[in-house]
Parts: C-alpha cells; structure tokens; sequence
C-alpha cells in the first residue's frame, strides 16, 4: 500500500480521475492493512473507531477482519459485529508484487489529510470533503468542518481469474478489464460521512464471470454499502441501489458518480465516547498555540526546577503559597509566572496532589500562672495525617490561565480516555501541561524546607528574618522590609493601643512589588479589616465563595483564611499574612529561598548572621547587644517619606492625607531597659518569667502602670503556640 501518495484532489466523476503521485510502493497483501487514524478517531453511527484496516478488494473495516473472498451484501448478518465500508467489494485478484504482468498499472493508495499536518494539498481536499458533507443528500449540516480526511484509491483492479478453469482464462493478461473508484472519508470529531467515487467508465467489471462470458446470471457480483457492526438491535447497515447488481458497472452515472452517506442519524444527539472529541479539540488549540510553545521550549525547564510540590498534604495545607483543597487533596500553587506573547496573557501555576488525608485536633495542655492560682490552658492545632503526594498523571500538572478548564481536559484526557491507544491521549496532554511530579526519584526534593518566615505582632514585637525579637514602639509608618532593592516593599503603620499615650500597634501593613498596585489592610474595630488596592476598597464579601482568590494588577493574589485575616501571595512567591485581634494587627511575612542576602528593614538582613540585623537606612551597623533607645532610633531611619525615593510611602491615602498625618516628631516611647516598675517585687517576678525577653518586659511594666492590671493575665498573653507542621519533610512556621 502506498501510504505516502500524495492525493491532489478529489473530483465528482465525470470530470477527471483523481490524480495520484505515489511516493510508496504498491502495497500487497491478503490480510487488509491497518492504520492508525489521528487522534478524534471515526465515529460510525454509535461507535467511535481509532484503526482502521483496509483491504485490496474495495473494502475497509474498522474492526480486525481477514481479506473477504467473497462479495455478500452489507446488511447481511455476516457484518452484525464488523464495522465496515464498501464502495465495491468484489471477487478482485489479491495484489501481488510476484505478478507482475498480471497487474500492471494495479495499485492501492491511501492518504491522510490532518489541520496543520504540513501537507501543501490538505486544505483543498478538506475543503472538498466540508462542501461534499453539507451537501449530503437528506443530511442538513451548514456548519460541517472536517478535522481530518482519508482518501483511500483503488486503481485498475482485476477480477481474480483463479474462478477459470485452471486458472487461466480466455482473456489476455493485457485485455483483463479494470476498476479504478475511491472512498472518501471525512469527520469533525462528533459527525463523519463516507463518500463513494466512482469516475466516468472507470468500472469495467462486477463480476469474474463475467471472463468466462457469463453476463446474464453471473455469481460473486460486487456490493457496496456500510454496515455499524453494532449488533442485531441496535445495527445501522445500508446497501447502495446497485449493491449485487450489475448495474454497479453503471455506478459512475448516477449522481455523477458520488455517492454520499452520512454516518449518524440527523436526530441522534448520542456522540460515542465525547471525552476523545473533546480531548482532541484541545489538543488541536495547543498545538496552535504559540505562546505556550514558547514557554514550554524557553521558560518551563528553568521553572520546573525553582520550586516543587510539598511533600505531603500537611505542608501543603500549611504552605502560604499553596491553596489546599480539602475535598480534591490536591494544592494549586499561588506562585505564578505571568507572561504576554502576542497581546495574549498567560499565567502559569501548578497543582500537587495527594493520597486521601485524614484530619485531627492535637492538643496540647500548659500549665500557667504562679503557685497560688495555676490553671491549665490548652492549645489545640489541626493535623494532617496521610497525604502522600502522587506521582505521574496522578500528583498533578501545570495550569495555565484556567484550573477548572484544565481539570476538566485533564479528566477528558488521562481518565475517560486513558486507557485508549495504551495512554496516548495521556502522554499528548503531558506535552502541554507538564506533570508536576516526576514518576521516579524523590519527588519532592527541590522543596524549600528553609525559608524565610517570621511574624510581628502588633505592639509592635517584631522578630527578625534571622530571628533576632526585639520590641520598637515607634509611632508613624516605616520600612518593615524591602526585598531586592524596592523589588517588593512591606510597610507598616503603627497607631496609639486603645487607651495608651505612649503604647503603639500595628494598625496597618501595605505590601507592594515595584511599578505595580499597593495592597493595604487596615485595622477595622477591635477584629475586622479593611483591605485596598489601588485605593478601591476590595468587596470583602467575595470571599465568602469558596476557594475565591482576587487577582491584583498580575502580581499578586489576595484571600481570606478567616473572617479576621488576609493573605496576600506574590507570584514571586514572597507572602504577607494580615490578621487582626484585639484591636491591633499581627503580620506574617515569608519569602522563598532566591531572596536571601537580599533583605533590609524592621525585618533586618537575612543571611544567617544575627549580629547585622539592626541596620540604619543609610547602612550603620548597630550591635545586637545596643540600648533599646538605639534599636528605636535606627527603626526610626526606616520611617517612609512622601517624596520619590527608596523609602517613598506605598500607603494609600485619603483626599488632604500623606504620612504626616500618621507620625509625631517628637513622640518618643518608654523602654523597658530604661522602665521604673514602681513595685519591686513586680520587677523581680517579671524578670524571673521574661528574662531578657524586652517584649515582654514591656507589657509587664506598661500594664502595670495601667491601673494595676494582674500580672498573670499578661504572662498568659505571652505564651507561644508551637509549630503547626512537624516531620524530617517539614515546613517550620513560628507564631
């Protein structure tokens, strides 16, 4: 069979023959030869094919069937179960390459016309095949536009002469008389249509009696027609007007010798296996794809390797830059790498997922307060057990622009039709949404188990990026880190605590990446928040729809973990987590590993040395053993400024307002280095539980010069909730 001919076009009879260029050989067999057909298959009534097989003796069948010898008609019970296409099935000379003189000029040529297959004819013949498909006859279809076409050409086909009495018959080799017709065959995914073409004069023969004369009642005269193979009851068979007649000789004068079919019923809206037509559609949109091209050859190798998925479901839940869904176990990266190409906007993130987990409360019971009055205070934390993370089809994929979308495709492609061509539609969606887990290795390797994550809470207690605390009660609004040189900036406003003169909170934390829209939550009440972007107040109600995530300006994601916090994700991976309580703000601020050495502000330089963490904006040093009097002058270097510049405000104010209106010159704080306890005795219990924790000390001396407050309710307010992720694997956070 000559696979590579190349098919020009194909004409209604009565015109021209179709024109053949064989780039093949002439291809012989009895046993018909099979070939894969492109990846929508063929629907044929209720069954979608993804083979087909063709024979020499003008037949093709979609099912595994030998060479048939003789010619029975379409409808008969010998197709009941073989779905099969006849345009002239016939008693013809199996083609062989050793007879030469037998079957001079004798060929079979099938090609295959694919969108975007490189071939300089595909589009003319399928074009031919959409106006030959909408102008079926009692089929209305205005809209038909073939995927794909196979044009299949029988040449010069001689009856088999083996029907003569030793196989030789009173004709000469050279005066046998020949069949030249094809079969065309079209589809779009979900509708097919099979065309009969049959040039003018260019049937010579139905049957092989006709050699020895016999033209009044030969046997074994050719059929044509189509049978669905699907069975007696629900079985869609046809034979053509002329079918074993040998009036199939005058095949070529009746609708100019094309004779067309169409192969599902107009009113049936049952599309056999939909998921493969619709995995197909998509596979053909990526594949025009261009800017996914691109990233995929220039981008993805370098992304693939700068983060990978948590190790478990735990990380994952804990993980900022992960949105954890608890009913699919599977986690959507927040980080994510935007891009336009060709005025197109892509935004490319990743899921992981997990093996089913189970959930459970840890508690754990601490004894506070002095020997007169102990008492058991319990903290509980969420745990996650079980939760490996899947490998392969199964541990997740690249997303882009859209995760339900791809989901969706995902299922369409390695689920509903995973098990088809041994996982090819599988493999194809790989290409295009890379799996984010290797299936062999250690899946999880290059998983930042050591990032930079702190939390200042809001009196203000800051701990640096190397975990230096320290207290600063600084009043205005300052520099709390600056990432890469103004890259990403974090500020933070800091107002009087309810009922204090002297006393500061954090009231609000603006967080921006550079020439992009600031983020800002502000303290609302005793525990509510108010959050802009780009001075529009963001609709907080949003966020009661689950998994809703507000994109801001292609930089940055916001959600609400709880009625009283916000999280705000750059795509840069760098995290801001804003939650209020009793009337002031608590900040979390991580940032990922590519950031280190990178650093300054309240939050210090992170680089693993503790002795450089108070640092003046102009690049003094202070040690880490300097006065509290020093550590507030040098955070007070951090203080923002309105004017253009490395420190310039990223708040976003009222009409009249800038950050003057947040500040006081000549405010100055207590210190607890400096702090007059008035009570001995305070002062000694207070350093017996505090040390030289100065935070602490400074809640104890400031609530005890607010009207007496008792001492064990500040002591309790202090204790630390322990890490919420544990394991070799895991992800430390302090709180």
């Amino acid at each position: 069979m000559g696979k590579n001919a190349v098919m020009l076009t194909y004409t209604h009879t009565g015109l021209r023959l179709v024109v053949v260029r064989s780039t093949g050989t002439a291809t012989t067999t009895t046993v018909c030869k099979r070939q894969t057909l492109p990846m929508e298959g063929f629907r044929f009534f209720g069954r979608r094919h993804l083979y087909i097989h063709i024979c020499d003796n003008g037949i093709v069948s979609f099912d595994m069937i030998r060479r048939p010898y003789w010619p029975i008609r379409l409808t008969s019970h010998q197709w009941m179960y073989s779905a099969v296409i006849a345009p002239f099935l016939a008693n013809s000379r199996p083609l062989s390459p050793l007879d030469n003189a037998l079957h001079l000029g004798t060929k079979l040529f099938y090609e295959l016309y694919a969108k975007n297959d490189g071939n300089s004819y595909t589009a003319a013949i399928l074009n031919r095949a959409r106006d030959d498909g909408r102008s079926t006859r009692g089929f209305y279809l205005p809209y038909y536009d073939p995927v794909w076409a196979v044009v299949v050409t029988w040449s010069n086909v001689v009856p088999d002469p083996h029907i003569c009495p030793g196989g030789f018959c009173p004709v000469d080799n050279s005066r046998l008389p020949r069949n030249s017709f094809q079969l065309v065959l079209s589809t779009d995914g979900t509708h097919s249509f099979a065309h009969f073409i049959y040039p003018t004069m260019k049937i010579g023969w139905a049957s092989p009696d006709e050699l020895l004369g016999q033209t009044s009642r030969p046997n074994a005269i050719a059929v044509a027609g189509y049978n669905a193979g699907q069975g007696y009851w629900l079985n869609n068979a046809m034979d053509m007007a002329y079918s074993g007649t040998m009036r199939m000789k005058r095949a070529w004068s009746t609708y100019r010798g094309h004779w067309s079919y169409p192969l599902q019923r107009q009113d049936d809206p049952f599309v056999p296996q939909p998921s493969v037509v619709q995995c197909a559609v998509w596979i053909r949109r990526q594949q025009d794809d261009r800017g996914l091209d691109w990233f995929l050859r220039n981008v993805y190798n370098w992304l693939r390797w700068a983060y990978t998925c948590p190790c478990t479901a735990e990380q994952a839940y804990h993980d900022n830059t992960y949105s954890y869904s608890i009913s699919r176990s599977c986690a959507e990266s927040r980080r994510r790498y935007v891009f336009t190409y060709g005025g197109r906007r892509y935004s490319i993130s990743r899921t992981c997922c997990y093996s089913p987990a189970h959930y459970w409360w840890q508690t754990r019971v601490v004894w506070q307060g002095w020997w007169w009055s102990r008492h058991q205070v319990v903290f509980l934390r969420r745990r996650i057990g079980g939760g490996r993370l899947l490998r392969g089809s199964q541990g997740g994929h690249l997303i882009v622009n859209n995760r339900l979308s791809d989901q969706q495709v995902h299922r369409q492609c390695c689920v509903d039709s995973g098990r088809l061509r041994s996982g090819w539609y599988c493999r194809r969606f790989s290409q295009y949404r890379p799996w984010s887990v290797p299936s062999s290795g250690n899946p999880c390797r290059q998983y930042p188990l050591h990032i930079g994550w702190i939390r200042a809470w809001g009196d203000p207690h800051i701990t640096t990026l190397d975990g230096v605390r320290y207290a600063f009660n600084g009043l205005g609004e300052f520099v709390v880190v600056d990432v890469d040189n103004g890259e990403h900036q974090v500020q933070g406003r800091t107002c009087f605590a309810k009922g204090s003169s002297h006393a500061t909170v954090f009231c609000a934390i603006a967080a921006s990446q550079k020439n992009h829209t600031s983020i800002q939550v502000n303290l609302e009440g005793e525990s509510g928040v108010e959050v802009y972007a780009n001075n529009p107040a963001v609709n907080t109600t949003l966020f009661e729809e689950e998994d809703f995530e507000l994109e801001v300006d292609q930089t940055a994601v916001l959600t609400q973990p709880s009625n009283n916090s916000i999280l705000i994700v750059f795509f840069s991976g760098i995290t801001v987590k804003v939650t209020s309580n009793k009337a002031m703000l608590f900040m979390e601020f991580s940032a990922p590993e590519e950031y280190m050495n990178k650093t300054r502000g309240l939050l210090g330089r992170w680089d693993g040395d503790t002795s450089n963490d108070f640092e003046f904006f102009n690049g003094t040093l202070l040690s880490s053993k300097s006065s509290e009097r020093q550590i507030f002058e040098m955070g007070s270097s951090w203080r923002v400024t309105d004017g253009d510049g490395p420190k310039k405000s990223i708040f976003q104010y009222k009409p009249g307002e800038d950050s003057s209106n947040f500040t006081s010159d000549g405010f100055l704080p207590k210190f607890t280095d400096e702090l007059n306890f008035g009570d001995p005795e305070l002062q000694e219990e207070a350093r017996e539980v505090c040390g030289n924790d100065t935070s602490c000390l400074f809640d104890v001396g400031r609530l005890a010069e607010a009207e007496e407050q008792n001492f064990e309710n500040s002591v309790s307010a202090r204790v630390l909730i322990e890490t919420r992720s544990t394991g070799d694997m895991c992800l430390w956070i302090s709180t």
